[in-house]
């Protein structure tokens, strides 16, 4: 390369470099624009909900949709007056008991003032989704109960306004004793599953049969207060352990029983957990077409996809047309054998 074309290159090189530094210096400059204009649109946004907010709540403040309350303390909480007049009692304790100290509740102050407003509280107040008794009836039912898994399967049951039926198994520990009291306070069926849950022993006479039923149905009353008529079989009335079912059918039947087995089931009883979606798909495969379905599913502590399964599965079974209730004496029995 020649001598004469070096200052040419260093030429270049420089204008590259001051081009590239004008571009950084362009693009930096837009971004140190932007940004504040973005922020200020997004903030003129906010404060045009929030006074529109605001002044919804002053108007109805003035035409007494919602009044002045306050607490023990004397600080004063807005809350809408058809709520005062429609239960005092859950007036009380949004105003006495609920902590107040999220974007979600209504503000309080030592003064009334136009600042004190912030906050709806009616949500707490809206009645579940009754169920339409459409003649076609589940009946979701969970085995070897109660465990770890029972109060999370009673919240979702409530929040779905459905009840389910429990068929438990012996357990003298606080905890189980607990979620058995559990179970029938909140409105759902309790049954008896045995005592042990042992095979062997249960189906060995008639005498032990009769000796767990015994155990089981004591249990349960001690603990509830309740003396439950609903038995499930270990194994279901079709298992092969017995030698002779029919001595136990006919004796739960003599002493005023009546067992229910399945006609459905989750499978979450496989060694190898199913997943939350195959839990789903396999049972409303089953109770397709059926108008008296028995689910069968159980409750334990490793059974967390059944757990997850329920929420959307009770959503799909009501959008099939079905109403879920738990088992009563009334209730049509699914008996294998």
């Amino acid at each position: 390369m020649s001598d004469t074309n070096q200052p040419n290159e260093v030429v270049s090189d420089r204008r590259r470099r001051v081009n590239r530094l004008k571009k950084m210096i362009i693009i930096t400059a837009l971004i140190l624009i932007i940004i504040p204009i973005i922020l200020c649109v997004f903030l003129m946004i906010k404060v045009s909900s929030l006074q529109k907010t605001v002044d919804e709540l002053m108007d109805l403040k003035q035409s007494g949709a919602i009044v002045a309350q306050k607490n023990n303390s004397g600080k004063t909480y807005y809350v809408y007056a058809s709520d005062l007049q429609k239960n005092e009692q859950t007036l009380d304790y949004i105003i006495e008991s609920k902590p107040l100290d999220n974007s979600n509740d209504i503000a309080s102050t030592d003064d009334a003032g136009v600042g004190d407003i912030i906050v709806d509280d009616t949500q707490d107040d809206i009645e579940k989704e009754e169920q339409v008794d459409t003649g076609k009836y589940v009946y979701l039912t969970f085995d070897d109960g109660p465990s770890i898994q029972t109060e999370k399967i009673l919240e979702i049951l409530d929040e779905h306004n459905v009840k389910a039926t429990f068929f438990v198994v012996g357990k003298n520990d606080e905890e189980s004793y607990a979620r058995y009291k559990a179970i029938v306070d909140s409105g759902n069926s309790i049954g008896l599953h045995s005592y042990t849950h042992d095979y062997a022993q249960i189906y060995a006479s008639v005498e032990n049969f009769e000796a767990d039923l015994n155990r089981i149905s004591d249990t349960v009353y001690e603990a509830t207060g309740v003396r439950t008529m609903l038995y499930r079989f270990p194994g279901g009335s079709s298992n092969s352990i017995a030698d002779d079912i029919y001595v136990f059918t006919k004796y739960l039947t003599e002493h005023g029983y009546t067992y229910y087995d399945w006609n459905s089931s989750s499978r979450d009883a496989a060694s190898v957990m199913p997943t939350k979606e195959a839990i789903i798909e396999t049972v409303l495969s089953e109770v397709s077409g059926k108008d008296n379905v028995v689910v069968l599913m159980h409750d334990s502590a490793r059974k967390e996809s059944t757990v997850e399964a329920l929420p959307e599965l009770i959503v799909k079974l009501k959008e099939m047309g079905y109403t879920i209730k738990g088992l009563d004496e009334n209730s049509k029995p699914v008996q294998h054998r």
